[in-house]
């Protein structure tokens, strides 16, 4: 049986979780909006069955995708899951360079966390299970969509700032 996980909560977690680091970069709080969580949630259900971690390449949004395969019942806290998936983002900070503001793909998800510009964060999680030579394997996909999208060229100075 798959286990469960409360949806609402993990949307509100991820939302607090965005929002503190956010702070700490002097960015406004984003707010909820149904129609990302919609599309990141329909992203996230097609990873899944895929098996595959790919950007949807949706028109208008910034992404950012989370697969949680050590599955513990510490995973499926909501705040658990949103702490460890936006930390790992985050985490990319120690190679941003905010004398330049040059980001490269290896900042890329924590840019776009705190992306002063960015107002809205959608959120959408699917967890799968599938037969595994050990028993049963046991994966989170997280899918975060953010509007106005993050990471535009010559903006990150502006929208980049340092705590």
């Amino acid at each position: 049986m798959t286990p469960t996980i409360d949806l609402t909560a993990v949307r509100k977690a991820f939302l607090e979780r965005h929002n503190a680091y956010r702070a700490t970069h002097h960015s406004p709080a984003l707010a909820q909006k149904a129609t990302l969580d919609a599309t990141a949630q329909s992203w996230a259900e097609h990873l899944a069955s895929i098996d595959d971690l790919a950007h949807s390449r949706t028109r208008g949004v910034g992404e950012n995708l989370y697969l949680s395969a050590d599955v513990t019942t510490d995973a499926l806290d909501p705040d658990a899951l949103a702490k460890n998936a936006v930390k790992a983002w985050y985490d990319e900070v120690v190679a941003y360079n905010y004398a330049t503001g040059r980001s490269t793909d290896v900042t890329g998800h924590f840019t776009q966390v705190v992306w002063k510009s960015t107002t809205h964060l959608g959120t959408g999680c699917v967890i799968t299970t599938r037969p595994h030579r050990d028993g049963v394997f046991v994966g989170i996909y997280v899918v975060c969509q953010y509007s106005p999208p993050g990471n535009m060229n010559r903006a990150y100075l502006t929208n980049v700032l340092k705590p």
